[in-house]
């Protein structure tokens, strides 16, 4: 008798273990996402488009609900986006973008600023793939004559990839930033800054 409660109690045991190993197992795969971006400059001269296509995959679909990112890109003091440009376009739902702050739209290069511009936009969700396509126009500044004549280089940076869902993303690694809820909105949210690859 006492050989058959030893036994009981060993396979209850036994039992407790499989599901605490299970639990870290399965913990470990919701949190894995994997994000992607892939982005292409279109257009010539001083008028032209990013287009961004961000793909995020993790474990488990049930993870990311009701999710929307930010891509947020630097335009460095060559280049700008225009404010009313894509106050329009937000109007007319082509574009969910706003610039952080005042850009001087007529200013050359070198009296002008770096600036941000956040770019939202929802995620499409397939089982557990979500993913945006977006475009977000933007302008060359005029440079100063170089001596001797031809072009100047001016570098884009890779924008950050921000990710705010409405369920608990605690277990997802990554940087809390807080930064607008929606497209030129005052009120602010905690947004997780996804590293990715391009």
């Amino acid at each position: 008798m006492e050989t058959n409660n030893v036994l009981f109690v060993e396979w209850i045991l036994i039992i407790q273990l499989a599901f605490c190993i299970l639990s870290v197992v399965r913990c470990n795969e919701i949190c894995e996402i994997h994000a992607t971006v892939i982005r292409r400059i279109e257009n010539e001269g001083f008028h032209r488009d990013i287009h961004s296509l961000v793909e995020i995959v993790t474990g488990y679909f049930t993870l990311l609900d009701d999710c929307v990112m930010i891509l947020e890109e630097t335009m460095p003091s060559g280049l700008y986006v225009n404010p009313d440009q894509l106050a329009d376009m937000r109007r007319f739902r082509q574009v969910q973008a706003c610039p952080v702050g005042m850009v001087d739209i007529e200013a050359s290069q070198k009296d002008s600023l770096p600036h941000s511009v956040y770019v939202y936009s929802s995620l499409n969700r397939t089982e557990n793939l979500l993913s945006a396509s977006l475009t977000l126009p933007f302008h060359v500044r005029y440079h100063s004559p170089t001596p001797h004549g031809g072009y100047s280089m001016v570098q884009l940076a890779a924008p950050s990839l921000l990710l705010h869902c409405q369920n608990d993303m605690q277990c997802v690694q990554g940087k809390r930033i807080h930064a607008p809820c929606r497209p030129c909105g005052s009120d602010l949210c905690q947004w997780v800054n996804l590293t990715y690859k391009t």
